[in-house]
């Protein structure tokens, strides 16, 4: 299956949190934005600032997002979505 991995789908599955994409073990092609990186990354340090992870656990998941971006497909937003998102 192809699946669209935004940032929510990502971070719920690198945080193991509940609502996680059911048919996430069935995805063999992920496609994401580069955004979903800076995304999930900002994130992760919110969590961290918040006391809510450890720089361990920050440093576990951040490699958990990584590894999910090398295995999918990064597509580059063009300019009028990039003003779009800001």
């Amino acid at each position: 299956m192809i699946a669209y991995l935004d940032s929510s789908v990502v971070l719920r599955v690198v945080l193991r949190q509940a609502g996680a994409l059911a048919e996430w073990r069935r995805v063999e092609r992920g496609v994401a934005s580069a955004l979903v990186e800076v995304e999930c990354l900002r994130t992760l340090d919110r969590l961290r600032l918040a006391a809510r992870l450890t720089d361990r656990e920050v440093a576990r998941r951040r490699e958990a997002v990584y590894r999910v971006l090398e295995s999918s497909e990064v597509v580059e937003p063009t300019r009028p979505v990039l003003a779009r998102a800001s």
